[in-house]
């Protein structure tokens, strides 16, 4: 943040905002919270992460979608929820656990996990 002179004043930056006028210093500015974000300077409100994306931190500029193996069924998460264990899924961004498969019969998969792993031999397991 650069400083202001006595006719103009200073944007807060990117990843944070300030909602009522009157700032005077840059400390002013509070950063989004998690599971919001704001890309430009000079913003008076944090937008939410779309569903099927989060933002874990506090002032941030963007937000990820949720990897393989998650889902995010809200907007403004700060973390996206697991497919069960003995489930799957393959796309990053989805957003209902209606999204998440069932391993086929004989092969596993913990909780959140992006695809199955077939039993060893010796070993077997139900769909």
């Amino acid at each position: 943040l650069g400083s202001s002179s006595p006719d103009s004043c200073v944007a807060c930056g990117a990843g944070r905002y300030r909602s009522v006028p009157g700032a005077s210093v840059s400390d002013d500015c509070g950063p989004c919270t998690p599971g919001s974000f704001s890309t430009g300077q000079g913003a008076s409100t944090c937008d939410l992460c779309a569903a099927g994306s989060f933002q874990k931190a506090a002032g941030a500029t963007d937000c990820a979608n949720c990897t393989s193996g998650t889902f995010g069924s809200s907007p403004g998460l700060s973390a996206c929820r697991n497919c069960r264990a003995g489930s799957f899924l393959v796309a990053q961004g989805a957003t209902s656990e209606d999204r998440c498969s069932a391993c086929p019969a004989g092969y596993v998969s913990g909780a959140g996990q992006g695809s199955c792993t077939p039993c060893e031999p010796g070993g077997f397991a139900n769909s």
